[in-house]
């Protein structure tokens, strides 16, 4: 086959492979054959996102959109079920987010807004549009989403503690290294009872001075954070083991080992 001929032969595979996906976005679902009622469809999508297991190369890819457009169907044939429907363009966005196909992982989530979701789910797809906006490096739309998820979600702590975590990281991305600390310092005194929440907050706070040059800001950091733990570090249960464990991991530390050792080789 010449190269001419092989060229044309690419271009036509790539249109359809690009064809077969715009389908899957403009139909919703709608190709996907429907089932008795939601809960089925999203066990049949839920069946096919376990059938990728294993996969490899262009199977996988092509797995990953059936099911993805398996989880657009719930919300196609049954956009009534909300809830479950929420859930389900959840899933195809996490999907399309793998396939790199970004345009149909934000159309997804924002179609859950428009929706009486459950809170959890609205909370988590701020999350995951502020990850698509983050790793396309449009950290302006990225702090929009984490902070839409702080400011409308409080009671879902769990995605309150993710969100502050990279709306911090997108601030010190973009300069803004104090503001970052201020977000993770709210973080720590938010989750004062979750001590690996506490522990990994002063952490950020730490390698944020590291980072900006603030040696002895870092120190201060780390040392009110090992002060703040010393007595439940001592403890011989398992709170104690884990808490040993969290300020073990603190990145911090090695950090400031490190530049011990450049010092004392200077």
């Amino acid at each position: 086959m010449n190269s001419r001929l092989l060229t044309v032969v690419l271009v036509a595979a790539l249109g359809v492979a690009f064809q077969g996906n715009q389908g899957a976005a403009q139909k919703n679902g709608g190709e996907v054959q429907k089932e008795a009622d939601a809960k089925t469809q999203y066990a049949a999508a839920s069946l096919l996102r376990k059938q990728i297991r294993g996969k490899k190369g262009t199977e996988r890819r092509q797995a990953q959109m059936k099911a993805a457009a398996a989880y657009e169907a719930v919300a196609h044939y049954f956009s009534e079920e909300a809830p479950l429907a929420g859930r389900a363009l959840y899933k195809a966005a996490e999907l399309h987010e793998y396939l790199r196909d970004r345009e149909n992982g934000v159309r997804c989530l924002k179609q859950i807004f428009k929706m009486h979701a459950e809170s959890n789910t609205k909370a988590k797809a701020h999350n995951l549009l502020g990850h698509i906006y983050r790793r396309a490096r449009n950290f302006k739309e990225a702090i929009k989403e984490y902070d839409l998820c702080i400011q409308d979600f409080p009671k879902e702590k769990a995605q309150v503690a993710v969100a502050m975590i990279w709306l911090g990281k997108c601030k010190a991305t973009s300069g803004d290294h104090k503001g970052a600390r201020e977000t993770w310092q709210k973080r720590l005194e938010q989750f004062a009872d979750r001590s690996r929440l506490v522990i990994e907050s002063y952490d950020l706070i730490a390698c944020s001075y590291l980072r900006e040059g603030k040696t002895e800001k870092a120190r201060e950091t780390l040392t009110r954070c090992q002060d703040q733990f010393k007595a439940a570090a001592q403890d011989s249960g398992p709170e104690g083991q884990r808490i040993r464990k969290w300020l073990g991991k603190m990145k911090v530390v090695k950090r400031l080992m490190g530049s011990t050792e450049k010092r004392d080789d200077s």
